[in-house]
């Protein structure tokens, strides 16, 4: 918006379009602050997601990442906006139709006469009613890794709903990044880089816990490995950590 446009409007216009802005720069705001508040990126999401449907006026929505192999979406969380809606949120939901777009092209999309459009016959059966459907991926290392859906805005989307969704879908990509890095750091901090069997950190942090508990009986295996020397002298230290990786893979399918 620039000053002519600024000039050209109503003083009731301007009251709005301040509002607008406010509200815009107010959730960005709260957005960025959700990335701190949580490490778990579930809980940050859905307050970037309550963000996203306050400003755009949408009433209904999810947050869904995209599985590893990048051939399903996987529902974090589904808001219906009050809508009968049957079906599972557990059931697998293919990447295809108007959000196939959003991921492949890494750029947001809208349509308003969904209902009305090719794309509704990629719905589930017991999906409810979508007038009007927006997406935007949340993008990590130049990958479109999740989405933020939102459906049935009143009046339908415009493109400036898309650019404001599309900034929160940037700060909702670094959530997840964040909370993927703590959930490395938390997995590294316990667990041996090399076997991926608990570590002593582990072991004396379990200690401690067991002292005051009452989870009994409880059983202690200390074991010392044959021959690992002789094989890392002879053969190499190659050798040995495939050793030490193959007892790891013995251990852990005897016990729990």
């Amino acid at each position: 918006m620039n000053y002519e446009q600024i000039d050209d409007m109503s003083g009731q216009e301007v009251k709005s379009e301040l509002k607008t802005l406010i509200s815009e720069h107010e959730a960005l705001l709260n957005s960025a602050r959700a990335i701190l508040k949580y490490q778990e990126f579930e809980q940050s999401a859905k307050e970037i997601f309550s963000f996203c449907k306050k400003v755009t006026g949408a009433t209904s929505g999810y947050v869904a990442l995209l599985n590893p192999d990048g051939s399903e979406n996987e529902v974090l969380f589904l808001d219906s906006g009050g809508l009968p809606c049957t079906v599972d949120e557990n059931l697998p939901m293919p990447i295809r139709g108007l959000r196939e777009t959003a991921y492949r092209s890494q750029k947001g999309v809208y349509h308003n006469s969904f209902d009305d459009s090719h794309w509704v016959q990629f719905l589930p059966e017991g999906h409810m009613q979508l007038e009007n459907v927006m997406f935007a991926p949340l993008i990590i290392d130049h990958k479109a890794v999740g989405l933020i859906g939102l459906a049935n805005k009143k009046g339908g989307f415009i493109k400036r709903d898309l650019d404001f969704t599309a900034s929160l879908g940037d700060i909702a990509a670094v959530a997840l990044r964040n909370s993927r890095n703590v959930e490395s750091l938390q997995y590294l901090s316990f667990h041996d880089q090399l076997r991926g069997l608990y570590n002593r950190h582990y072991f004396v942090n379990e200690m401690n816990r067991l002292e005051g508990s009452r989870e009994y009986p409880i059983a202690i295996i200390v074991a010392d490995l044959n021959g690992l020397k002789k094989i890392n002298d002879t053969f190499g230290h190659g050798e040995g950590d495939l050793y030490l990786q193959h007892i790891t893979t013995v251990l852990k399918e005897a016990l729990r």
